[in-house]
């Protein structure tokens, strides 16, 4: 494994400490506020985030099981919000649910082979995505949600 591979996975297992340190000094009132019905409070984006993980390990365990596959499943993450209830659930247990899929994945991610990084798939555009670009786009796709999360930090700072 590539100094580089290992730098990139121990950022993903570092989410949590991200996501941990924006929660830490928030109570239960604020991490539930939502600023408009159709807007996610920061439980939500806690909650969306484990459903992304969930789907994220699907989608690399799928390709690596099965390469060339054609199409994998999306998900309608609106729904997946508002029918969780997330706001319902402490948003602790979300984030040790996050942190445990972190841990469990990162040691799964330390044990592929450059082989297993450049098995691909199809994507529901169309194109040739890696194992590897999986990777990366999940850890982008969750640095997106710790901005939104400071944006909802910030209207609730300026609403005080």
């Amino acid at each position: 494994m590539s100094d580089i591979q290992l730098a990139n996975i121990n950022e993903y297992t570092e989410l949590y400490l991200l996501l941990e340190q924006k929660l830490q000094s928030l109570n239960e009132e604020q991490l539930t506020w939502k600023s408009a019905l159709n807007q996610w409070s920061i439980a939500e984006v806690l909650g969306h985030l484990v459903d992304a993980t969930v789907v994220h390990y699907f989608r690399v365990r799928k390709v690596l099981a099965e390469p060339l596959l054609e199409i994998w499943p999306l998900y309608a993450q609106d729904e997946w919000v508002a029918r969780s209830k997330v706001n319902a659930i402490p948003a602790k247990e979300s984030l040790e649910l996050f942190r445990s899929a972190a841990h469990y994945n990162g040691l799964f991610y330390k044990g592929l082979t450059d082989e297993d990084w450049s098995l691909s798939a199809l994507n529901y555009k169309g194109e040739r995505v890696t194992v590897h670009k999986l990777f990366e786009n999940f850890i982008t796709h969750t640095h997106i949600h710790l901005r939104q999360i400071d944006r909802i930090i910030g209207t609730l700072a300026a609403k005080a």
